[in-house]
């Protein structure tokens, strides 16, 4: 191997050198070189990485120091110089400017390991983030910091961080329960800003049911559906003088028995919530001289229990005034030609139309009859 004449005066220089005696091994045939040399080449190169991260730490710390990228480059700040010459994302380059700093002026004992190579660079991120998040005790960032350097001996970057946040966690509980709570806050924000409910057809006669909502919300449905979940036993009908039966539902199936009696109960009841809570209604769009004239009443299988009193003219001059009860057949029915109006209660003839000469058109709303009167048949 040949050795690079004379002595490096510069930093620079000494790196320079460092890459000549590297460049040795680009021709290296890999394939001719046992299983001990090549993994023995890879932990001398990961060693001698963590080294270079570590000297680049100290050089971009003074160089961040000075201003120099500011100053004398004319660059808006130190990692904007740095994230254009490494080639690297932006937030690496920031996060390389702001651990350089630290790494040289405070994480000291992290930097040593990295010189020695015992701690790669992604490993001494990790600690460098987990002990800015502890108390800013002197005794108990260095006690951190000891037991995170003992911890990456044995771990990888990633079970690095899980044992950095379980530290966070034992040396700062009030800060680590004012994070979960705020963390708890924001996913229930978006639990209530995602909450959806969707019923749809199979298309093979059954319906599925997919939806999200917040805790809270489940802890309401369970608690209204849960008590009618409960079992019941029945008698055998072909056997009615047997023993009981097991309930043969499983639980899913009670549970879902359980929503559809309580839908009912609410339908029946009047139960469902004043807002946006109404029945549905039926809304018949004639126009008021369809509703004076054209009426047949006799094609309306009502229950007559008064006689209506209509003037003697061939159509209603007023609304009619019922006497009592639902209205009866009047005596003499309008011309067959006469419209007449849609209703919910009879089919009306294939070839009707609604007038459209006369007053506006209205919407006359249809609702159920009162428990008092007789319904449609």
């Amino acid at each position: 191997m040949e050795q690079p004449t004379g002595t490096p005066t510069t930093p620079a220089g000494v790196v320079a050198c460092a890459d000549r005696v590297l460049a040795d091994l680009d021709e290296t045939m890999w394939v001719a070189k046992s299983s001990e040399e090549l993994v023995e080449a890879v932990v001398v190169a990961e060693r001698l990485r963590a080294h270079l991260a570590a000297l680049e730490a100290g050089v971009l710390a003074e160089v961040h120091a000075r201003g120099v990228a500011k100053g004398e480059l004319a660059w808006g700040s130190t990692a904007e110089w740095f994230t254009h010459l490494a080639g690297t994302h932006r937030g690496t380059g920031h996060q390389t400017i702001r651990h350089a700093d630290t790494l040289v002026n405070e994480r000291t004992a992290t930097h040593s390991a990295m010189v020695a190579g015992r701690v790669s660079p992604e490993q001494a991120a990790v600690i460098v983030d987990a002990i800015d998040r502890l108390p800013t005790d002197p005794g108990v960032r260095a006690d951190g910091e000891a037991f995170l350097l003992d911890a990456a001996s044995r771990l990888n970057a990633t079970d690095l961080a899980k044992a950095a946040r379980h530290l966070v966690e034992v040396a700062d509980l009030d800060g680590a329960e004012r994070r979960t709570e705020r963390e708890l806050e924001r996913q229930d924000r978006a639990a209530h800003h995602g909450r959806f409910l969707a019923i749809v057809e199979d298309g093979a006669g059954g319906i599925r049911l997919r939806g999200r909502g917040t805790v809270e919300d489940g802890a309401a449905i369970k608690a209204a559906l849960l008590p009618l979940t409960k079992p019941q036993p029945a008698v055998d009908p072909r056997d009615p003088d047997g023993d009981q039966t097991v309930d043969p539902r499983d639980h899913g199936a009670r549970l879902w028995d359980a929503l559809v009696e309580t839908c009912r109960h609410a339908l029946t009841t009047d139960l469902p919530p004043d807002c946006h809570g109404a029945r549905p209604r039926i809304a018949v769009t004639t126009s008021l001289e369809v509703l004076q004239l054209g009426l047949d009443l006799g094609r309306i299988d009502w229950a007559p229990s008064a006689p209506i009193s209509r003037p003697p003219t061939t159509g209603w001059s007023s609304p009619p005034q019922w006497s009592g009860g639902w209205p009866a057949t009047p005596t003499s029915s309008p011309s067959p030609s006469a419209p007449r109006a849609r209703s919910s209660t009879w089919a009306a003839p294939a070839d009707w139309s609604p007038r459209r000469s006369g007053g506006p058109w209205s919407a006359a709303i249809a609702t159920a009859p009162s428990p008092a009167a007789p319904g449609p048949r």
